[in-house]
C-alpha cells in the first residue's frame, strides 16, 4: 500500500512556521514527519526515515524522539501503521552558531514535500 508522506517545520526559538520567516544562527528547528495509511490494510514493520544530508551540514540534532541517526538519515523502529491511521515522528536540529555570518544557507529537506528554511548572511550578491 502505498502510504502519502509529508512535513512540516516549526522555528522553536522564533515561534513560527519555519519556512514562512528566515532562521537565525543558533535556532531550534522541530520537524514533524506525518505519515497517513490510506490503504485498506495495515502497512506492517514500515519504517519511517528521513534523509538529512542538506540539512546536518548546517544544524546538529539535538533531540531524535527515538530515532535513530546513522550517517545523514535519521530512522525510527519499524512499526505497524493501521488501515486509517496517521502517525507523526518528530525530532529536533539547532542550526549551527557557527555558520559564517557573511554567507546565505538553506536546509532543504524532503519528506514528501520539500521544506526550505533560509539562514540570511550580511552579504548580498548583486549581479554585475
Amino acid at each position: 500500500c502505498a502510504l502519502p508522506i509529508s512535513k512540516r517545520a516549526w522555528n522553536d526559538t522564533k515561534n513560527v512556521n519555519a519556512e514562512s520567516q528566515n532562521a537565525s544562527r543558533g535556532d531550534y528547528i522541530t520537524y514533524t514527519l506525518v505519515t497517513t495509511n490510506n490503504g485498506s490494510a495495515d502497512a506492517m514493520n514500515y519504517v519511517i526515515s528521513d534523509d538529512l544530508s542538506q540539512v546536518l551540514p548546517l544544524a546538529d540534532i539535538v533531540s531524535t524522539n527515538g530515532g535513530t541517526v546513522s550517517g545523514n538519515t535519521i530512522s525510527y523502529p519499524s512499526m505497524r501503521i493501521r488501515s486509517g491511521e496517521t502517525v507523526t515522528k518528530t525530532f529536533q536540529v539547532r542550526i549551527k552558531q557557527s555558520l559564517s555570518s557573511t554567507s546565505t544557507y538553506q536546509l532543504r529537506n524532503t519528506y514528501g514535500n520539500t521544506i526550505v528554511i533560509n539562514v540570511p548572511g550580511t552579504v548580498v550578491y548583486e549581479a554585475p
